[in-house]
């Protein structure tokens, strides 16, 4: 059996869910119009958010004429580097206030600050040599669009339009508000194989949205202790926009190396959306352990404004990497149809994950380019979904990073470090132009 056949049992998939599920994405991608107006219904749903939790903060849209406009959270500046008088006093003289800080990265809070202030005070320290940049927005991998009440978008439905039936086989949303969104499903992954040994430990970190035990551990298994750390509550049976999104990767990298040990670290609110700060808040956590995971999966990307590195971002999965060198990275590529790499996927020794198509050309929606590292399909994939059946059909090269995380962990348990596992699956899977090695 070949390895891509193996992969390929152990992941099931919904080929109608896939095939609507992606087209929206393309489509998506194209549509830049449609990209902005979700944006804007994005920011406004996060009005009248304080910024206690650097999950949970209100949005503003950052356009700087040249690439695409960036999501940041509002009034917040990053400052990385060593801190200087001069830095304290031109925030300080602007209004903004030190919130947290850690290694050599602080962030700064001026309540309410337009995005007019956050530039201004960001020139200024560029100015006085300081390294500064927004507080970059952290998206779950998928592209969203706005959708009316009532209106249908890759069977997401408004709860107040649903029949009885629908409630039953469906996903039920606060919003209608996700293209190639999670879509209910009639497939159903095997239960976890207790006797199945691949990935024994090995320890993956996933950095996504929250799971609630009480939702999706005891459903089929795929699940079972996974541990999380500081879980909030997930309210309800009616789920915001990407809720289910941590318990569905988590629940693929299951699937493929079931005895894997695998640890939620929210960074992610239900909306799909973070902050470059609690990223790396996260990462800084897993650098610091005394017991790092041997894989981290980071299906997300920072929305910057035309393309910019961020600050804090980098240096995060430096400290992480300097002082865990075997410890491998594995980032979405991205859903925008495009050559250019998002981060954290752009970062030098992280390993970029696209998709494809059934015939192994890159997928209409999938970020593709020389930089991508591997690729796996990833159209209407089935996982753990904390709704409906339990399960859900999703598309998005979210779920392609996980099936290489959950190879790599099979590698590993069987005795190879980080660095030898990835060699062994570059030996195993076929090259091809700009999407990398294929699973």
């Amino acid at each position: 059996m070949s390895f891509a056949t193996e992969i390929d049992q152990r992941i099931l998939r919904d080929p109608a869910a896939g095939r609507q599920q992606a087209a929206e994405l393309a489509r998506m991608g194209r549509d830049e119009q449609q990209l902005r107006h979700a944006q804007r219904t994005l920011t406004d749903r996060r009005e009248g958010l304080r910024s206690e939790d650097a999950r949970h903060v209100p949005i503003d849209h950052l356009d700087t004429g040249a690439g695409p406009v960036g999501l940041i959270a509002r009034g917040e500046v990053l400052v990385a580097g060593e801190e200087s008088a001069t830095e304290r006093t031109i925030l300080a003289s602007a209004g903004f206030g030190l919130v947290s800080g850690l290694d050599g990265l602080r962030r700064y809070l001026k309540p309410g600050a337009p995005v007019d202030d956050v530039v201004a005070v960001i020139g200024r320290l560029t100015e006085a040599e300081s390294i500064a940049a927004p507080n970059y927005v952290i998206v779950a991998g998928h592209t969203v669009k706005a959708a009316a009440p009532g209106e249908i978008r890759a069977g997401i439905v408004l709860k107040s339009v649903l029949t009885p039936g629908e409630i039953t086989a469906g996903i039920v949303m606060k919003t209608a508000m996700c293209a190639g969104g999670p879509r209910p499903t009639t497939s159903e992954p095997p239960a976890r194989r207790t006797d199945d040994d691949r990935g024994t430990g090995v320890r993956v970190a996933v950095l996504d949205t929250t799971i609630d035990p009480s939702d999706v551990f005891a459903l089929h298994g795929l699940l079972s202790d996974v541990t999380v750390d500081s879980p909030p509550a997930v309210d309800g049976p009616d789920l915001d926009t990407a809720a289910g999104h941590g318990a569905f990767v988590a629940a693929l990298v299951r699937q493929v190396a079931p005895a894997a040990a695998v640890q939620v670290l929210p960074v992610l609110a239900g909306d799909g959306l973070g902050t470059e700060y609690a990223l790396c808040e996260a990462l800084h956590r897993l650098a610091a352990a005394p017991t790092p995971p041997h894989l981290v999966n980071l299906s997300l990307s920072a929305a910057t404004a035309g393309d910019a590195v961020p600050v804090g971002l980098p240096r995060a999965l430096d400290a992480l990497l300097a002082r865990h060198p075997e410890t491998v990275v594995v980032a979405a590529a991205g859903n925008n149809g495009s050559d250019v790499a998002p981060w954290p996927a752009a970062h030098r020794d992280v390993v970029a994950v696209a998709a494809v198509d059934a015939d192994g050309e890159p997928a209409a929606y999938s970020n593709r380019g020389e930089w991508v590292d591997f690729s796996a399909p990833a159209d209407g994939v089935v996982s753990a979904y904390p709704a409906g059946s339990g399960f859900a059909a999703w598309t998005g090269t979210s779920f392609a990073a996980p099936q290489v995380v959950g190879a790599l962990a099979g590698k590993i348990g069987d005795g190879q470090t980080g660095p030898e596992a990835l060699a062994a699956l570059r030996a195993e899977s076929s090259p091809r132009p700009n999407v990398g090695h294929v699973l």
